[in-house]
C-alpha cells in the first residue's frame, strides 16, 4: 500500500449533513478511492473501491 502521494479533497457533490473527504492513492500499483468522514473517535469509512478510469487519469496527472 502506497499512500505517500494521495490526493485528498473535500466531498462537496451532495449535502450529507457531515463533511466527507475523498482520498485517491495506490494499493498494489492500482489507484483506489476511499471516502470517509471524521467521528469523535477517529474516522468512519463510507466507501472504498478501485478508482474508475477518469479518477486514475486525474491521479496520474496530479502525481
Amino acid at each position: 500500500m502506497d499512500w505517500s502521494t494521495p490526493i485528498i479533497t473535500e466531498g462537496t457533490r451532495y449535502d450529507y449533513g457531515e463533511k466527507r473527504y475523498r482520498v485517491v492513492g495506490q494499493i498494489g500499483g492500482r489507484a483506489h478511492v476511499v471516502v470517509f468522514t471524521t467521528i469523535q473517535d477517529g474516522i468512519r469509512v463510507v466507501s472504498f473501491r478501485k478508482a474508475n478510469p477518469r479518477e486514475v487519469k486525474r491521479y496520474e496527472q496530479t502525481t
